[in-house]
């Protein structure tokens, strides 16, 4: 797609079209969401989008009073897509987008209306409002509408690239700063109703007219400025990695994402303007955690302290994994495990793998393998768990449960050694036993908040689940391991924890 000419003049661009991205403005505005307008996969305008479902009850998006939605100057274009799951009872609006509040005279609104009418006007006596033909607006499909005020007065409205009102005239708004409201409007008493349906690609320009006269669809969202590349490893597969922008003249980061290895290794960093050239650095050293626990005091590779509550020793009873006699860490039950420290490292994020071996006695009680948070917490965990079934879970709750996937019972027996790896990619939880994927769910929300690890716990029904066996080798990263079956490990885990490799590439924005 080619680069938008007028992005400096876009003051709104809200793409509200991906999960981990949030309900965000590119251009920096803070969005505030009212009611539970949520993010959802169940809709995208494009594929492998989401979208931003209001439920037609109480939902809705401000913004707060800005000199950017001042419209004066009488040229303006509203850009957004939305599929509508149910349109206002007959007679009545929605007004979708509300500039200013109900009764002013520097605001604007575009609405729909029960017999399908999209239409602009004031929110003053309803003067000079330009309206489309009914059916327009439809539910059930997604349509594409872009409103443009031009030539100080002149109204125009568009479906899908089509001319379906005007030209019209607005009387202009006199100047001032104004508020923005999305799926209502932002009076005391509203007159509207609320939007019900999914919506995406938001975008505010000021001072231009975008089109006035019929044009083609869009196939693709609006063009916004991007830093974009790929990473592989050496084998050309591709990796998951931390990817930092710098601008080339100041050095400052302009932002951070990771590599996704579900699009080629892909990553793309939103920017803000098409002219600054950068350097883009990915950084190796995402492995946080990697500890042996094959060794007495259980001394970790990354630096972390490992602190014993209750008992657990360093054992060479068993064979390790391999067959071998490495040590490994023997867990008594309830009230044993190993704890970090408070550290930023084990904030999950939506990008992580854990992994390593566990060894299990009993199956009578629920046993915990990893968990990340508070102990004691329901509301700040992100854990690993056996269940009593032979079942495995992969469990995250934060402000709100993120995802809870279990495998089918009997994947866990007890008395011999598994390789466990539970994978967060985004909007995705993966969990494999052996190599072999035993279970899949979608992930939205946000994590723990909780910064410590431990190792031998979980907590169920507010209840403390320790381990009765033992863990060896056990990994915490911020990457994708798999998404696909591997093959299991025959040897200790890779450790490139030490490893920091700057590969540097020069990358124009845009």
């Amino acid at each position: 797609m080619a680069a938008d000419s007028d992005w400096n003049s876009v003051v709104l661009h809200a793409p509200l079209n991906n999960i981990a991205a949030g309900i965000t403005d590119v251009k920096g505005k803070t969005i505030t969401v009212a009611g539970g307008a949520t993010l959802t996969l169940a809709q995208g305008r494009f594929p492998g989008e989401a979208s931003l479902y209001f439920d037609g009850t109480d939902d809705r998006l401000t913004l707060a009073s800005s000199s950017d939605f001042d419209f004066s100057s009488g040229v303006v274009t509203y850009r957004f897509s939305i599929r509508p799951t149910a349109l206002p009872a007959s007679g009545k609006t929605c007004r979708i987008i509300m500039v200013g509040t109900n009764g002013s005279s520097t605001g604007q609104f575009v609405s729909i209306a029960g017999d399908g009418v999209v239409a602009i006007g004031k929110p003053l006596g309803l003067t000079n409002a330009t309206w489309s033909a009914a059916g327009v607006i439809t539910t059930g499909v997604w349509q594409d509408i872009e409103v443009v005020v031009s030539n100080a007065s002149t109204v125009r409205i568009f479906k899908n690239g089509a001319l379906v009102a005007g030209p019209g005239s607005l009387t202009l708004q006199s100047s001032g700063a104004n508020a923005l409201a999305i799926g209502r409007d932002n009076s005391v008493d509203p007159v509207d109703k609320f939007y019900n349906g999914y919506f995406a690609h938001l975008q505010i320009t000021k001072a231009v007219a975008r089109h006035t006269a019929a044009f083609s669809q869009i196939t693709a969202p609006h063009a916004r400025p991007e830093i974009k590349g790929v990473v592989t490893g050496d084998s050309d597969e591709p990796l998951a990695r931390r990817i930092v922008a710098f601008n080339r003249k100041t050095l400052a980061i302009t932002g951070e994402t990771t590599s996704n290895p579900v699009t080629g290794g892909s990553y793309v960093i939103p920017h803000n303007n098409y002219t600054d050239r950068h350097v883009v650095c990915r950084l190796d050293n995402d492995l946080v955690f990697s500890a042996r626990l094959s060794g007495s005091g259980f001394p970790t590779l990354t630096g972390h302290t490992l602190t014993v509550t209750g008992t657990v020793t360093a054992s060479s009873a068993i064979a390790d994994p391999f067959g071998g006699s490495s040590a490994s860490a023997l867990f008594t039950g309830a009230g044993s495990r190993l704890s970090t420290g408070v550290s930023e490292d084990f904030l999950p994020g939506t990008l992580y793998t854990i992994r390593g071996w566990a060894y299990v006695d009993s199956l009578v009680v629920t046993t915990g393998l990893v968990f990340i948070g508070t102990v004691g917490s329901n509301a700040d965990r992100t854990q690993i768990v056996v269940l009593t079934d032979g079942s495995i879970n992969f469990y995250s709750q934060g402000a709100s449960q993120v995802f809870n996937i279990t495998s089918a019972a009997g994947v866990i027996t007890t008395g011999n050694w598994f390789f466990f790896e539970a994978v967060r990619d985004r909007t995705e939880a993966f969990l494999f036993i052996n190599g072999t994927q035993v279970t899949y769910g979608l992930a939205s929300g946000t994590e723990t908040t909780g910064s410590n690890l431990h190792l031998g716990y979980g907590l169920t029904s507010s209840t403390d689940r320790g381990l009765t066996g033992r863990l060896f080798d056990v990994q915490f990263s911020r990457r994708v391991e798999h998404r696909e079956a591997y093959t299991a490990p025959t040897a200790l885990l890779p450790f490139d924890g030490d490893k920091v490799a700057w590969i540097y590439d020069s990358v124009t924005a845009g």
